[in-house]
């Protein structure tokens, strides 16, 4: 008899249903059964990942689950929702349940002897701790594993190159990498390595076909615009104050070994097109490109061949919002160096 106690297990949506029918054909490919899932927030990614974990268990009970997250709470959700479908899934390092799920950072214990050690030809399993070495040759040794990458767009920027090495060890393992981000939004390197551990998107829905369905209440994001408060102008009027200081320091003839404006065109005017294309540079690193743009705006460098200026390119970045846990998003505006910054802040 059920346990009164335990929640019910829902039905599955429309959307997880699609989503577990394309990671079974992905899985179904004998040489590369790996997968990549884009789903919004909200629309159910650990029960994919958990309902996929549990059809592999009942066609192979040898099999050892992985889930990686990118923190300790998500990684208790996953526990918590696994344990209510019935799962036997723990966090214990052994491997010794069905499932384990763990964090990303359990894994890249780094050696304080190694850590400083950059060499592009030392593996990153090299530089781990003999705690992360012992759980990476665990994972490595199961001979029948599947391995869910929950939010693996957080794992690129820090943990690329370990991830990378960690699939290339594992071999035949399943692998289903889960994230909300679009794919657009990851800049030139991520969306590369993405490709390369994953390959194509194997499904991915919308946020409206999730409200569609009737599974994410409709919204709209909204921003409420105000002045800073004293404490907010008095911490912009510090912080310009420092920004003009490093721009003028950086900008004096004499300081560094190459002058700043000089640097700027050896690194995004010469090399184009010598050595690349502008529209290659741009994929690799967007955001300096813009940066770049903003700087032949302001008469401070050479166009690059094949760029083109856009609106966006003609006044300051405005601030990403989102990001960070900071309830104030500023940005300043600086007509020129002697002109006192004009603060545009949001809350929301």
């Amino acid at each position: 008899m059920p346990d009164p106690d335990t929640p019910a297990v829902p039905p599955l949506r429309i959307h997880q249903r699609e989503a577990l029918e394309a990671l079974a054909r992905a899985w179904d490919d004998a040489d590369h059964p790996r997968a990549w899932v884009v789903l919004p927030p909200g629309a159910g990614k650990t029960r994919v990942g958990l309902e996929a974990v549990a059809g592999e268990l009942r066609a192979h009970p040898d099999t050892r689950a992985v889930v990686l997250a990118p923190n300790t709470a998500i990684q208790s959700q996953w526990i918590a929702e696994a344990r209510t479908m019935g799962l036997d899934a723990s966090d214990d390092r052994s491997l010794a349940s069905p499932l384990t799920c763990l964090t990303y950072q359990s894994l890249a214990v780094f050696d304080s002897e190694a850590a400083d050690d950059d060499d592009s030809t030392t593996t990153v399993v090299d530089r781990l701790h003999p705690n992360g070495v012992a759980l990476f040759d665990r994972i490595r040794a199961q001979p029948r594993l599947v391995l869910v990458l929950d939010e693996c767009h957080h794992l690129l920027e820090v943990w690329g190159r370990l991830l990378a090495e960690l699939l290339d060890a594992v071999g035949r393992a399943h692998v289903l990498a889960l994230t909300a981000t679009p794919p657009e939004s990851l800049a030139g390197a991520q969306r590369a390595l993405v490709d390369q551990l994953f390959g194509s998107i194997r499904y991915r829905v919308s946020v409206p076909a999730v409200v569609k369905e009737g599974h994410l209440a409709p919204f709209d994001e909204l921003v409420w615009l105000t002045t800073p408060t004293p404490p907010e102008e008095d911490w912009l009027t510090s912080e310009a104050l420092r920004f003009t200081e490093l721009t003028t320091l950086l900008t004096t003839p004499g300081f560094g070994s190459v002058g700043f404006y000089a640097w700027l065109t050896t690194r995004f005017v010469e090399p184009v097109p010598a050595t690349t294309t502008w529209a290659a540079l741009a994929e690799r690193e967007p955001d300096l490109c813009d940066a770049a743009l903003r700087m032949h705006h302001a008469g401070l460098l050479d166009l690059p061949v094949g760029a083109r200026l856009r609106e966006e390119h003609r006044h300051a970045p405005w601030p990403r919002t989102g990001s960070g846990s900071s309830a104030t998003g500023c940005s300043t505006t600086s007509p020129s160096p002697t002109t006192r910054p004009t603060p545009r802040c949001s809350r929301w």
